[in-house]
């Protein structure tokens, strides 16, 4: 079994070895797969750190090429399908909003569903 301390280990190995694969191949996408094959996926943090990395880079990028950069990446996420899961949460976002606008719902502050909302989870 693995313990916390372990899997910390874990997450740090791999966040290691992802930035040093990174600097020496200059390549995200390369060094990413080589620290998930030798990681698996216990290792969450890779991506975020590769996003990171990724979005520093996109910085030094001219205004025009990141305004270029925004739209190819918009265009190919409006290419994607959508799962069952991902449109059944958008009807229900709309039907929503809907009833909102129709004035048949009343608003709810995020401080009062959050409280609702753990106090529905301790019964």
């Amino acid at each position: 079994m693995i313990t916390l301390t372990d899997y910390q280990e874990r997450v740090l190995d791999s966040l290691r070895d992802f930035f040093r694969l990174a600097a020496q191949t200059k390549k995200l996408d390369a060094a990413f797969r080589e620290v998930t094959r030798r990681f698996g996926e216990a290792v969450p943090y890779v991506p975020v750190a590769a996003a990171l990395a990724i979005e520093k880079q996109a910085w030094k990028l001219s205004p025009t090429e990141r305004e270029r950069l925004v739209e190819r990446l918009i265009a190919e996420m409006n290419s994607e399908r959508l799962t069952s899961v991902d449109e059944a949460w958008g009807a229900e976002a709309e039907r929503r909003l809907s009833a909102w606008k129709r004035k048949l719902t009343k608003p709810v502050s995020a401080v009062k569903a959050l409280r609702d909302i753990r106090k529905d989870l301790r019964r």
